[in-house]
This record gives C-alpha cells, structure tokens and sequence, in this order.
C-alpha cells in the first residue's frame, strides 16, 4: 500500500492503524477496498468545507474512486441533512464558521453517521491535531494538498 502523504503519516504506527482498518472492514466483509464499493451499494463519503473548491476537489476524486461523495459547505448543513445509512468516510475541515470539524466529527460519531474522519486544516495546532487522535482520526490533510495526496488515503 503506498505511503500517505497526510499529517498523521509521520507517527510510527500509521501503517499499523491503516492495516488495523483494512482488517475490520474486510473482517466484516462490508468493503472491497480496491473497488471502494460495499457489497451492492458505493462506499459513501461526507465532505464539509467552507470552501467550494475543497469541496469540489474532494467530490471529484471520491467519484472518480467509484465512491458517492456528499458535500456540504456548512456542519450545521451536514448535520440538518442526515441520512439513515450514515457514511464510512468524512472528510472535514477543523475549521468551520458555525462549530468546528472536529465538534462535528464527535457529534456524528455519536449519533453513529460516520465511521472514518480526515481531518483537514491550513492553520491547524498541535491542540487540534492531539483532539483529531482523541477523536479517532483516521489521518489529517494540511491545505493546500494535492489531488494525489487525497488518493493515498
């Protein structure tokens, strides 16, 4: 598997955490993870970023993964629009205007809507990063990243 470019990949361990999350999906039989689909159904990938280019960005390589993206320009839009199935991916953006990705994250967590957090920052601390691995992230992308950097995760 290629190495990940995103801010998590510099901590021992990330190939572990990556491996551990390939095992569970595959264990449960719920994803193909070269194809990207659940069996009879696309893997299905949250986006919420202030920015519409972020969110166009992410949607694009989401489908042409064969994923089925969602995006949202706002958390509290995200969260008014929530579906039953709930999502395996996230991609969020720690700051937002109305509450931050990482307030987002915990409340979709809670409420069991997604499985897998990104977390992705331009001014991200040391603080957001450490509540970012509290919060189970699966890994976080500094802004600006590139379309490559998004299609090693």
């Amino acid at each position: 598997m290629p190495e990940c470019h995103g801010f998590l990949s510099r901590f021992p361990g990330k190939a572990v955490l990556r491996e551990s999350l390939k095992e569970r999906l595959l264990g449960e039989n719920r994803l193909d993870l070269y194809s990207c689909e659940l069996p009879g159904h696309k893997l299905r990938v949250l986006i919420v970023d202030d920015e519409p280019s972020v969110c166009e960005t992410l949607s694009m390589v989401s489908k042409a993964a064969g994923m089925a993206p969602r995006s949202f320009l706002s958390p509290h839009a995200a969260l008014a629009h929530q579906e039953e199935e709930g999502y395996s991916l996230a991609f969020l953006d720690v700051n937002l205007p109305e509450m931050s990705g990482l307030e987002l994250a915990q409340a979709l967590k809670q409420a069991g809507l997604v499985r897998d957090v990104v977390f992705m920052s331009g001014h991200g601390t040391f603080e957001d990063l450490v509540q970012a691995i509290k919060l189970g992230a699966y890994d976080y992308l500094r802004k600006p990243f590139s379309v490559s950097e998004v299609r090693l995760l």
